[in-house]
């Protein structure tokens, strides 16, 4: 009697078509330019449906499958994302977007990251005790618990030997 293995045919072998060259397109022509967008201070985001007051002047900018790197200004997340369904107008306002994750997105702890010494006066964000901090070129945190970004890039500007602000 045959068994059930010796019943089994090897799979048939698929042929395939070459692919036409109209197939393939750049893929700019698809998903728009690539955007870079940066929350301030430790603030994060989320995939799927998003808060479209958060979004409304960005809202006209974003495509169909169009590709974001969103990241914040601790440098604690970064996340590459996908534009899966937008929908706007002009005359309306945007009325519905959701973003998906493309790959999955990379958190790091900086306030449990070692400060370095680089040299160089630097800004960093330390969490959400220690805030803005300003580090020494040695490595020492000069000031700490400062509440904006800017004020701390400020200090350290000054604290370098430049009198003037930034901007100025």
């Amino acid at each position: 009697m045959a068994t059930a293995t010796a019943l089994k045919q090897p799979p048939e072998e698929r042929k395939y078509q070459p692919i036409p060259r109209q197939r393939m397109v750049e893929l700019s022509h698809d998903l728009g330019p690539p955007m870079s967008i940066v929350l301030e201070g430790d603030e994060t985001i989320e995939e799927g449906a998003q808060d479209l007051r958060r979004w409304t002047h960005l809202g006209p900018l974003l495509t169909m499958y169009q590709w974001l790197r969103v990241s914040n200004d601790a440098g604690n997340m970064v996340r590459f994302m996908e534009v899966e369904r937008v929908h706007g107008s002009p005359g309306a306002g945007l009325r519905a977007l959701v973003l998906r994750d493309l790959w999955p997105p990379v958190f790091k702890d900086m306030a449990a990251e070692p400060i370095i010494a680089t040299g160089e006066w630097y800004v960093r964000h330390g969490g959400t005790h220690r805030k803005w901090m300003v580090i020494q070129p040695n490595g020492n945190v000069r000031f700490g618990g400062i509440t904006s970004e800017r004020e701390a890039k400020n200090i350290a500007h000054r604290e370098s030997g430049n009198p003037r602000p930034i901007g100025s």
